[in-house]
């Protein structure tokens, strides 16, 4: 659970639940895309979600969860490698 320190109506710092924090390895130097929680039942929910990909959803992770994540993730990859392209051009005056 994650807290912070909000100030009150009477001007002291009280702790108020922000939510379940995240907990990483020390040097992680980047910010997780999509994130699930899974309950006991192997249920999961995507806590964090950038891609939408699996918003509002309770399934169970199977092969066809990392395919989904897969084709995501070269459609991302495939718009990085041509907006270069494209800038590089408009500097050649092309």
């Amino acid at each position: 659970m994650e807290y912070v320190l909000e100030q009150n109506n009477k001007g002291k710092h009280v702790p108020q639940k922000v939510g379940m924090a995240q907990i990483m390895r020390d040097g992680v130097k980047y910010e997780f895309t999509t994130v699930f929680d899974l309950d006991s039942n192997h249920q999961a929910v995507a806590s964090k979600d950038r891609n939408q990909l699996y918003r509002d959803k309770i399934f169970v992770i199977t092969e066809e969860t990392g395919s989904k994540l897969r084709k995501w993730l070269n459609l991302q990859e495939s718009e990085e490698q041509k907006a270069p392209v494209a800038s590089q051009q408009s500097h050649n005056g092309v």
